[in-house]
């Protein structure tokens, strides 16, 4: 019998008896090379695995696929904006695609109202790339957004500063 991790070239009845000891399959991982190459595994486990990536994969993919559209007018206040950016940005770091549309008759063909849409695009460019540049159709002006991977990793000063205030905390339980 051969260790864990060992790779020994054995007859196959004496691979099966492994298995079988081991309560494992005997998996054959590569059949045009000689002698074919087999593995000891949980084959049930690799599958569900296999499985769960699948599904996880086209959960990601159908909800790139999915947008969220956010309405406003172009004489939509500061704090009013503020709002609709976080709900945007909320959508985003999801990675749904968010469909900005500003709505209703616009003086001056409409360029407040695309100075507004490169505004929002300004403001969410960490979390976001513009996927359709600011368009007028008709009387609305649309420009679509498609939320990137963001990952929120810990600095070396949060940590150092979190060490800092662990010895603060021991050094005034011993006094």
């Amino acid at each position: 019998p051969c260790a864990a991790g060992n790779n020994s070239i054995l007859p196959l009845a004496a691979a099966l008896q492994l298995a079988r000891e081991a309560r494992l399959d005997l998996v054959q991982v590569q059949a045009n090379t000689t002698p074919p190459v087999c593995r000891l595994m949980d084959y049930s486990r690799k599958r569900y695995e296999k499985k769960l990536k699948e599904s996880l994969r086209k959960a990601d993919q159908r909800r790139s696929q999915t947008s969220k559209e956010v309405r406003m007018r172009s004489s939509i206040s500061e704090h009013d904006l503020k709002t609709k950016v976080a709900i945007m940005e909320k959508f985003l770091l999801k990675g749904y695609k968010c469909k900005a549309t500003i709505m209703g008759k616009m003086s001056g063909g409409g360029k407040e109202g695309i100075f507004l849409l490169n505004h929002i695009a300004e403001l969410l460019k960490h979390c976001s790339k513009v996927e359709n540049v600011p368009k007028k159709e008709s009387q609305r002006i649309v420009m679509i957004l498609q939320g990137t991977a963001v990952k929120k990793a810990n600095t070396s000063e949060e940590s150092e500063s979190e060490e800092s205030e662990d010895k603060d905390v021991e050094d005034e339980r011993q006094k």
